[in-house]
């Protein structure tokens, strides 16, 4: 019997380079049946940012822009999605629909994506 609650399909981590501006990463290269112009999504992520002794990050998922704000996303949260906020030396496993990440860090740096479908 298949488990469902284990990822199948894992992809490659991608090795991101990050800076102090908001910058995207397009996760998906492959469309969603025949509308062409939706991708299809991975249904989880993992963000790491252990090899970081200093740098704090701030991402969004599927075309929101991360900021370094948190208090601006409380009434709009549901419609806009989350920003989530990585600590230094920390990694982050969310369980979503994503197709693109938004990054922003307090200095510049790399961090390690990887998605995997089921």
């Amino acid at each position: 019997m298949a488990r469902s609650d284990v990822p199948s399909k894992w992809q490659e981590t991608l090795q991101f380079a990050v800076i102090s501006s908001a910058r995207r990463l397009r996760l998906s290269g492959l469309k969603d049946g025949g509308n062409a112009d939706r991708w299809k999504p991975f249904d989880y992520i993992e963000v790491d940012n252990r090899t970081n002794p200093t740098a704090v990050i701030y991402w969004a998922l599927n075309g929101r822009t991360a900021s370094s704000s948190l208090a601006t996303a409380a009434p709009y949260a549901e419609f806009n999605g989350p920003i989530f906020r990585l600590g230094y030396k920390e990694i982050d496993r969310v369980f979503a629909l994503c197709t693109s990440i938004s990054v922003v860090t307090t200095v510049s740096t790399t961090i390690y994506v990887t998605v995997a479908r089921y």
